[in-house]
């Protein structure tokens, strides 16, 4: 993790979360200054709003969140009032009707209103976009309500500071109270709270070095290197970044990392547009007073291990591993191989500075056709050096059907992983790889969600400690030429996390032979980015488009932006789409002949015009092709990954042909510089600029060449350097050892992610 800090200040800083327009906002209180609302970009220009005149201890702000109306809407302690700030700067104010109530945390709730805590009043309040404000009265007058945060399950939940318990409170105002076991002592308890990626409420102890979580049926767990004052919040590596003094990272399982480097009390953390961790700094004095605060970001750096639960040895199949060192020194690197016959092997690589290098399971687990010849892997790097890798195949499958897959690590295995795309249809085999790399057996259920959402069969197992598994749909469904066979899929997996890929061969329509491969999401999200896309009909190639989405809902409206090669864009509604799976045909929606990125969104417009809500979703990207002519194959893709991020595979070998496509959506011009980390140590860049809403096609051989050698083999980190948000995805093309063709995409390493979470 590489720690900056952007603005340092001589009063404080306070709560810090990502704004409606790209930006982080923060509350700025002091006891000398007057209170300011304050803007800060990803460049790290600076903006003041606000023009109170009231000194500190008439007014003071202390938390802000941005709300469904596009607007920041913030605490004002003192005065007892609930502030509203537009993009411009345009402040109103409402007063909270029960005096003295000291407003403290706010959030947005489920049912698009705000929800804000008032310590002093013992109450929760709710205020719509409209200004009307209903207060909740707790069950006792001695609670102290602190933080507060949105549930899963569509609840709010909050900290109680003086009773040190966890609260939850309907929208309709029904309290429920958790006791936290071992309670805290007196100015020890529960301070800051957040919404977990793992379907649960997490939350800090002031001065007590504890984290808990709390399951939604109100079951805890308390864990250590917890953080003694402070808020917490879900890193873009889905995972909890809490500190204080230091920055700590802990796991949806429990383990925590401590970042050191950060000179003062970290009091407040949010993830940024850029995928960066920004935070606020309090330095005090001796006595207690504030002396000084900082606003800080946080890039964070690519992390190992990395989970694969695909990998084979059998004949027709070449597996192999990438990986990337962009560090000043080598790392030694460890794989660990867990067979399908249940033995474990062990393999090291030491991997040169600034390089890349490429290993090859065979060489230590040899050639079968049995079980003990599929495994699944763990690679880590033993001084915990930053390490970015892949993990390719190239198959000829069951001795007809030629291709290659590609994907990056998981970083953690999941409770829960997200598939849109699968079909039992003649021609295509869909499987389920399931890794358990943990130290008690797994029992996963898989749920095939069908056209429709109520048609759905599902299938369970067993996977026991350190193993893996293989899931076969056609077993329970069968095959045929229909809708029906076509499904989307939720792995859950009770008790231990996993770690799940979805492999999938095909006849694409009988002339085209392929595989692709992907990690599960681990979340679904309303909100989804492809930067690759094709559409093409001509010598160079004919390539098929499809867009696959599982919808859990029954009033989501789907609105898709395509953006062509020539920056035009073309926008397509699909109002109150079918819940379960469903299938989009990107040809017919923009036509023969196009490059393609795709931005698309999920919400309730149609079924609530008056105030829409966003709606998760899980969408696939698929292609199919006949490359130059000859190259048929097919890939798949979750979604882009946005810079800064990592590729560890990359080739410019003849009978390969390696390209990136860059997807930039905003409104300005994006710069943005290519490192190519080369298998010989040597380092090359390249720099673009991609135009406001537009794609661009990078292929790396016009800067690199042509050629046999580690020199042409290459890792690749691409980064933004002006500020601007773009998503990037890497196609490959190849004719594997003159015999095999095929393709396989890459939406990069986020660091952290589990890909493309």
């Amino acid at each position: 993790m590489r720690t900056q800090v952007l603005i340092g200040y001589s009063n404080g800083p306070a709560d810090i979360t990502a704004g409606p327009d790209g930006a982080m906002w923060f509350t700025w209180y002091t006891e000398e200054a007057k209170p300011r609302i304050c803007r800060i970009d990803m460049t790290g220009y600076f903006t003041e709003y606000g023009s109170w005149d009231e000194p500190l201890d008439d007014f003071e702000s202390w938390s802000l969140a941005a709300g469904p109306d596009g607007a920041m809407w913030f605490t004002e302690c003192s005065t007892n009032r609930i502030g509203r700030i537009t993009m411009s700067g345009e402040v109103t104010e409402f007063p909270v009707p029960t005096p003295n109530s000291w407003p403290i945390d706010i959030i947005e709730g489920p049912d698009g209103a705000m929800w804000f805590t008032e310590a002093a009043g013992n109450q929760i309040g709710r205020i719509s976009t409209s200004g009307e404000i209903t207060e909740f009265k707790l069950l006792d007058d001695a609670r102290i309500p602190y933080g507060i945060t949105t549930g899963p399950d569509g609840a709010l939940w909050f900290i109680e500071y003086a009773s040190g318990q966890i609260g939850r409170m309907t929208t309709s105002g029904s309290v429920t109270e958790f006791d936290v076991p071992g309670g805290f002592e007196s100015g020890h308890g529960p301070f800051g709270i957040t919404a977990g990626p793992d379907g649960a409420i997490w939350f800090t102890g002031l001065k007590s070095n504890r984290i808990g979580r709390i399951s939604t049926s109100g079951q805890v767990r308390e864990f250590g290197q917890g953080l003694s004052q402070g808020g917490i919040d879900v890193g873009p590596d889905g995972a909890l970044w809490h500190g204080n003094g230091a920055i700590v990272r802990t796991t949806p399982t429990g383990s925590s990392t401590i970042y050191d480097g950060v000179e003062g009390s970290c009091s407040s953390i949010a993830t940024g547009q850029d995928g960066a961790l920004w935070f606020t700094i309090a330095d005090f004095t001796s006595d207690g007073s504030l002396e000084f605060g900082k606003i800080g970001r946080a890039r964070l750096m690519p992390n190992s291990p990395y989970y694969f639960a695909e990998g084979t040895c059998r004949s027709g199949f070449d597996t192999y591993f990438c990986i990337q060192n962009p560090n000043d020194t080598s790392a030694e690197v460890n794989l660990r191989y867990m067979k399908g016959d249940g033995t474990t092997e062990e393999d090291t690589a030491v991997i040169p500075a600034h390089s890349r290098a490429t290993v090859t399971p065979r060489d230590r687990l040899g050639s079968g056709d049995d079980a003990a010849h599929d495994f699944a892997t763990v690679v880590r790097c033993k001084d915990d050096r930053s390490i970015v890798v892949e993990r390719s195949i190239y198959f000829n499958y069951k001795g007809k059907w030629t291709g290659g897959s590609d994907v990056v690590g998981a970083s953690a295995p999941a409770h829960e992983f997200f598939f849109a795309e699968g079909s039992c249809r003649p021609g295509f085999d869909t499987y389920f790889c399931i890794f358990n790399p943990g130290e008690e057996e797994a029992y996963v259920e898989l749920t095939y969600e069908k056209k429709g959402h109520e048609v759905t069969e599902s299938q369970a197992l067993t996977v026991p400690a350190n193993s893996r598994a293989t899931v076969y749909p056609r077993d329970i469904m069968g095959t045929a030429q229909d809708d029906a066979h076509d499904f989307s899929t939720v792995v859950e997996s009770k008790g231990v996390p996993v770690v799940v890929e979805r492999p999938m061969y095909f006849n694409y329509e009988g002339r085209w032979t392929g595989g692709s491969d992907v990690m599960g999401a681990t979340s679904r999200s309303n909100t989804w980015y492809f930067a690759e896309g094709c559409t093409r009909a001509a010598a160079e190639g004919t390539f098929r488009e499809w867009l696959c989405i599982d919808n859990p809902n029954h009033d989501a409206d789907i609105h898709i932006l395509y953006t062509l090669e020539d920056g035009s864009t073309i926008s397509k509604a699909y109002p109150l789409m079918e819940p379960g799976r469903n299938t989009i045909d990107v040809t017919a929606d923009v036509g023969a002949g196009h490059d393609v990125s795709i931005s698309m969104r999920a919400h309730d417009h149609f079924a609530n015009p008056g105030f829409p809500h966003d709606r998760s979703i899980t969408a696939e990207r698929l292609l199919y092709f006949d490359y130059g002519g000859g190259w048929t194959g097919g890939s798949a893709s979750l979604g882009a990954t946005p810079v800064d991020c990592y590729f560890a595979e990359g080739t410019c070998r003849p009978g390969f042909d390696t390209y990136f496509s860059i997807q930039n959506a905003g409104d300005a011009t994006a710069d943005v510089k290519l490192t190519y980390t080369r298998g010989d140590c040597t380092i090359s860049t390249q720099d673009v600029q991609v135009p406001a809403h537009s794609r661009a096609t990078i292929q790396p051989r016009d800067v690199l060449g042509t050629g046999d050698g580690p020199a042409y083999d290459f890792s690749t980190s691409v980064e933004c350097t002006n500020g601007q948000t773009v998503r990037v995805e890497r196609p490959m093309y190849f004719n594997y050892n003159g015999a095999w063709t095929g393709g396989h995409v890459s939406p990069g390493y986020k660091p952290g992610t589990v890909p493309p979470g």
